[in-house]
């Protein structure tokens, strides 16, 4: 009778026993990082996608018309944030040594300064407080032609421009 012989696994020289144990564990790390690695990136970017489809940021947002009616600014806020963006549509002409300013208008009709603008087609403005405590009781803002280096407490001619202010969240 012819004896089989048992055949043992070779291992190489020096591995100890857990090191044989976890040797599959590199293949599959490397497995689970290729799936999160392809899975992650589409994940995110439909996330994303979703929201920028759905919602806008909370804010606040005036839109102004100029003294003829034309539209004239955009101007917006994240509901907590300190800047303002400024969007000019229809510029109107600031003559030297005269700056545009900003009014906040509550709905007693109330005028608040806010502070000067700077003038240009796409600028921004930094506000001393959160747009939440700036804007909360605006139901309108206004801008009007003031002396370069001063702080107005009332408007010291008509509006060149004038609109609505309205809160953008749920």
């Amino acid at each position: 009778m012819h004896r089989q012989p048992v055949l043992r696994p070779v291992h190489a020289k020096g591995q100890s026993w857990w090191q044989r144990w976890l040797a599959p564990v590199p293949a599959g790390a490397l497995a689970m990082g290729l799936v999160v690695g392809a899975v992650v990136p589409a994940l995110w970017q439909a996330e994303m996608a979703r929201q920028a489809d759905t919602e806008l940021p909370a804010s606040y947002v005036g839109v102004l018309a100029t003294a003829l009616g034309q539209p004239g600014l955009v101007i917006s806020s994240l509901r907590h944030g300190k800047v303002v963006d400024i969007k000019q549509v229809t510029p109107v002409p600031v003559p030297p040594g005269q700056v545009l300013y900003l009014w906040r208008i509550d709905k007693a009709g109330v005028v608040t300064g806010l502070g000067p603008l700077p003038n240009g087609k796409w600028t921004h403005m930094t506000l001393s407080e959160p747009a939440e405590k700036t804007f909360f009781s605006a139901v309108e803002l206004a801008v009007s032609l003031e002396p370069a280096g001063t702080q107005p407490k009332t408007p010291s001619q008509a509006f060149v421009y004038r609109g609505l202010c309205g809160k953008l969240w749920h």
